[in-house]
């Protein structure tokens, strides 16, 4: 949670204190079900939260595609007002950096510090002693980047190449 306020809404919305009682593992597909019933403001700062909560996003890639490339209004409601101020002053071509292992490459999580990216390369290597340490460089437009997040000191943006909706498994 950002702030009180948002605290606040959480505390308020039921669908939201739906998504804290599912088992972690459950929330997504609890998402993707539900995720019609939701208002704009609901599906943007609840998606924003699995996200930010999601260890391994990577094993239902296709999902959070289909999902963050939603056509929904009201996308800001995935960051803070300071994340706002922030991806709006990025510039038009945006440099970006994802430590990864071979398999990983196309994960949607990026960063634009080169040291975090290095980080997560690392922590790849730690976890298989057979994989190799990965750091992509990308210079990528403004318009595929979905939004910046830094609620985990990561300086993370979501970027999605040519934002391209995936069919996903539903």
């Amino acid at each position: 949670m950002k702030n009180k306020k948002e605290m606040a809404w959480w505390l308020k919305n039921k669908y939201a204190m739906e998504i804290c009682r599912i088992n972690s593992s459950h929330r997504l597909s609890y998402f993707i079900e539900i995720r019609h019933k939701l208002k704009d403001i609901e599906y943007w700062t609840i998606l924003g939260f699995l996200w930010s909560m999601a260890h391994w996003p990577s094993e239902s890639l296709n999902d959070w595609i289909y999902l963050f490339s939603s056509n929904r209004p009201k996308r800001h409601k995935l960051m803070s007002l300071k994340e706002q101020k922030i991806f709006n002053e990025l510039p038009e071509k945006v440099k970006i950096y994802r430590g990864h292992d071979k398999d990983h490459l196309d994960g949607l999580s990026w960063s634009l510090d080169k040291n975090i990216a290095e980080f997560f390369a690392y922590r790849y290597v730690r976890r298989k002693s057979d994989c190799e340490f990965i750091v992509t460089e990308k210079t990528v437009p403004k318009e595929a980047i979905v939004c910046y997040l830094n609620d985990r000191k990561e300086n993370e943006v979501i970027y999605i190449e040519n934002f391209k909706i995936i069919k996903a498994r539903y």
